[in-house]
């Protein structure tokens, strides 16, 4: 996705593979966000967000920044209280403290 204000173009997806070989599910995510809050770690994180959304339970990412971020605001949430993207985090948190019981997430 492009920021109208400047050339800073950035995007997330998700590709869900299944055990049918004629089906797979891809998903490509607008992360909100200007200027300063047009990040790649926006970006990850708001894929994580959709994977959540979408009800996974078992997520692989390269994005160890991503994976440090939500641990962090699950085992003190005070430490990103002035966190650049914490309206995500907090969305994340929820989703994976009352909805989903059980989340896996590796690197």
């Amino acid at each position: 996705m492009q920021d109208e204000t400047s050339d800073q173009q950035i995007g997330a997806g998700i590709f869900t593979p299944t055990t049918d070989a004629n089906y797979s599910d891809t998903v490509i995510i607008n992360p909100g966000g200007s200027g300063p809050t047009l990040t790649i770690n926006r970006a990850e994180l708001a894929a994580v967000l959709v994977l959540v959304q979408k009800g996974h339970t078992e997520t692989a990412t390269d994005s160890a920044s991503s994976l440090f971020q939500v641990r962090k605001r699950l085992l003190n949430p005070m430490a990103v209280l002035h966190h650049l993207h914490r309206e995500l985090l907090k969305d994340i948190v929820y989703l994976i403290q009352f909805h989903l019981l059980l989340s896996l997430f590796t690197k």
